[in-house]
């Protein structure tokens, strides 16, 4: 059994918005796995399955590009059950990565809402 796993990157940093498009292009040169999962402007290709080094591939990536911070959204649908989608949110920076699944929170109970 697979999955359905899509990806976004997005790039900030100091002139980013002038170069992704040429930072994205060295990328999916450099890096098989990025072509497969990431087309030229940074949205999923819809290939099929994960991209299992996505932390190491970009870690190694941004640290040869380390005045940007890469952002990457994935975003898995597990083939057994569609109705339960998995997020997860990566960053990476010269080298350095952090990942975090999203949080769900309530809002405080606001008595003038009521209806």
């Amino acid at each position: 059994m697979g999955c359905h796993c899509s990806y976004k990157l997005s790039i900030t940093g100091p002139g980013a918005s002038f170069v992704s498009d040429k930072v994205i292009e060295r990328l999916r040169a450099d890096c098989h796995s990025a072509q497969n999962y990431l087309n030229e402007i940074g949205d999923s290709t819809g290939n099929e399955g994960p991209w299992r080094d996505i932390e190491d591939d970009m870690r190694a990536f941004s640290q040869e590009h380390p005045v940007f911070l890469f952002r990457i959204d994935e975003e898995v649908d597990e083939e057994v059950d569609y109705e339960t989608t998995q997020y997860a949110r990566y960053w990476f920076k010269a080298g350095k990565s952090i990942s975090h699944a999203p949080v769900m929170t309530w809002p405080e109970f606001d008595e003038s809402e009521l209806r």
